[in-house]
């Protein structure tokens, strides 16, 4: 009997061997199409002759297959109500606290800079880096996000399902309003507020789920967030956010 061994010296490599090649154009192609929204799924078919064997990894994303999109956006874009988690948000990473109307529909934004969620840094799986300040030891507090977006009916929803991914503390206002605080002391709050604990470990990775009142309105609306550390010398912060509408069926 013939035995033939394969001896696989290249099982773990990730180089220019395991790469596809550039899909770029095939991108393009599918973010131009009318209706298209960040946010929304990719499947990709891959055909060809020969063998590769591409293995995930389950809870190991240094381990796992990726796919790496670099794109640019001129335009902060405008969305259809609900809102995806790693969506756009434009952000405030300077360490100073915003006018004190930065929360509603009427202030201008415009001058902010806007990137894709997951925000922050420290990490290495964030899509947007945030600046910290020009000293490790003594890292800026708190930043601040906003988003716009349209609402066609909001009497469809009984209430609204908010999922938080923060790294410490946040607030989160909607068309103006404080709709949840989350590991940050009651009373009023500045830039300079820390947040009541640090967050660590698996924690730093989870979507924490809340449900609030509607108060959405017909036609344009703003979320907005603050996020505050609980540490100046914290070497992490993160940020993420989803909200959708929830309708409560009758028995």
């Amino acid at each position: 009997e013939f035995r033939r061994v394969l001896f696989r010296s290249n099982v773990g490599e990730a180089g220019e061997n395991q790469r596809s090649p550039n899909i770029a154009s095939l991108l393009e192609e599918i973010l131009d199409q009318e209706g298209w929204e960040v946010g929304n799924p990719i499947a990709l078919f891959v055909e060809g002759t020969g063998r590769r064997n591409s293995i995930s990894y389950d809870n190991e994303p240094n381990l796992a297959p990726r796919l790496i999109i670099y794109g640019s956006v001129s335009e902060f874009p405008f969305v259809d109500f609900p809102i995806s988690e790693s969506g756009l948000w434009r952000f405030e990473d300077n360490g100073l606290e915003p006018p004190t109307d930065w929360t509603t529909l009427e202030y201008d934004d415009s001058s902010w800079d806007f990137g894709q969620a997951q925000l922050g840094y420290g990490d290495g799986d964030e899509l947007t880096t945030l600046d910290f300040g020009d000293d490790p030891m003594d890292k800026h507090i708190s930043y601040y996000f906003r988003t716009n977006f349209n609402v066609v009916d909001p009497s469809v929803y009984d209430e609204l399902i908010l999922r938080l991914l923060a790294d410490d503390g946040a607030v989160v206002y909607l068309n103006g309003e404080e709709v949840l605080r989350n590991n940050l002391p009651e009373g009023e709050i500045d830039f300079e507020t820390l947040a009541l604990a640090d967050v660590d470990g698996s924690n730093e990775l989870e979507f924490h789920e809340f449900t609030i009142e509607n108060s959405l309105v017909v036609g344009e609306n703003i979320l907005a967030v603050e996020l505050h550390q609980a540490n100046a010398s914290s070497d992490d912060i993160s940020f993420n956010l989803s909200l959708e509408g929830n309708v409560i069926l009758p028995p």
